[in-house]
């Protein structure tokens, strides 16, 4: 076996440049693999921590609702949800998109009213860089996302004016730039009270509201009760729209999923013409030590010795070309993540010791069952035909 594994390692420093295109081949090959599979535990293990603590919450909206529509709930419909057994809070928001004005610059963005202490009581404390939270008793006054403060309007400071629609609002709090709590992106929209929005927006009805339960275990059957009753308010059976957070997070993980499906079908092709590169390459090596074969079968070494020779060189190859792909891979998802923070998108990345395993053993089966035809033919070579070949 030393025998074997020491000539096979001479032979490939003798191709030194065709060795390295193989080895590179591959090492692309698993490097976008390894990538893109940490790169997806990371978006899964983000989505389950930011979710697992919230599990608690059913998002209710109107089916045909969002930020340009008129439609929302009555009071009627919020004292139903409060009255309905396992409810412990509900969170009313009304939202629409409005135009806002700073510095001479105008930008249409997502505007929420919500009741502050409501809103902290369902979706938790808001992360503020700069200032503070809404106060209940607060006039005319918001809290603005970091991503808007900077990026849409260059930068917007604590106890600026903002023109909101016609009206001027004094801005009493930054968020974090990741500023956002379980349920509710604040790092991308501006927070006003919602008696300000009452007034500023002519009276909307809510939009969206958060309903906490005191059961976790009991969000769907009270989920079922919420849209019951409200579609009966209405007299519609799909005036309702009710979501759990264990719903999301299939919806997020069933996304995931496909992207991961697409992104991984891309490094399969990489994969695919990697294990043509090897087979390439070993043919090559055969024809070129055809005559080598011959005088090995002359002197005595049979098919099994010269299988295992070509079999040893290409799992070399392959398993340098793992090495190479997996810290290639590591560094590529850290990279990528890196980029993403630098843009202002977070883009999280988990490597686990089992994506790395994975990557080493597709890299040596793939360059094995690349070699393994190849192999076998330099086997079954005639030594009386190999010698005499020039």
């Amino acid at each position: 076996m030393f025998d074997i594994i020491s000539s096979s390692l001479r032979n490939i420093g003798e191709r030194k440049v065709r060795s390295i295109l193989t080895i590179l081949g591959i090492a692309i090959g698993i490097a976008a693999l390894v990538a893109l599979i940490s790169i997806g535990y990371g978006m899964n293990d983000a989505i389950t921590k930011e979710m697992s603590g919230s599990m608690d919450v059913i998002v209710v909206t109107p089916s045909t609702g969002g930020f340009s529509s008129g439609i929302g709930f009555t009071p009627k419909d919020l004292a139903d949800i409060k009255r309905i057994n396992g409810v412990k809070w509900t969170d009313a928001r009304i939202s629409k998109i409005s135009d806002v004005e700073y510095g001479g610059e105008m930008q249409y963005v997502p505007i929420n009213g919500v009741n502050p202490t409501d809103f902290q009581r369902v979706s938790g404390d808001v992360p503020i860089s700069d200032g503070r939270m809404l106060k209940e008793s607060d006039k005319r006054a918001c809290v603005v996302g970091r991503t808007i403060a900077e990026n849409l309007f260059g930068h917007i400071h604590l106890n600026s004016s903002l023109k909101i629609g016609k009206k001027e609002f004094k801005v009493v709090g930054i968020s974090e730039r990741a500023g956002s709590t379980n349920l509710f992106p604040v790092d991308s929209s501006i927070l006003i009270t919602d008696k300000d929005a009452k007034d500023l927006f002519g009276g909307v009805t809510v939009s969206t509201v958060f309903v906490k339960v005191k059961d976790a275990r009991e969000s769907d059957k009270i989920a079922n009760e919420i849209k019951e009753g409200i579609d009966r308010n209405h007299r519609s059976k799909n005036f309702t729209l009710v979501m759990t957070m264990s719903q999301f997070k299939e919806i997020f993980e069933r996304i995931i999923s496909m992207l991961g499906l697409f992104l991984g079908s891309i490094a399969a092709i990489a994969l695919i013409v990697a294990s043509l590169g090897i087979m390439n390459t070993m043919f090559m090596s055969i024809m070129e030590r055809t005559h080598e074969i011959g005088i090995m079968k002359a002197i005595g070494a049979k098919n099994s010795n010269i299988l295992s020779l070509f079999i040893a060189e290409t799992s070399i190859i392959s398993a340098i070309g793992g090495v190479f792909g997996c810290l290639l891979g590591i560094a590529a998802s850290k990279i990528i993540s890196a980029i993403g923070s630098f843009q202002n998108i977070e883009i999280p990345v988990s490597v686990k010791p089992e994506v790395i395993l994975a990557g080493m053993a597709i890299a040596i089966i793939v360059g094995v069952l690349s070699g393994l035809y190849p192999a076998w033919k330099a086997s079954k070579m005639s030594p009386a035909e190999a010698v005499r070949y020039e």
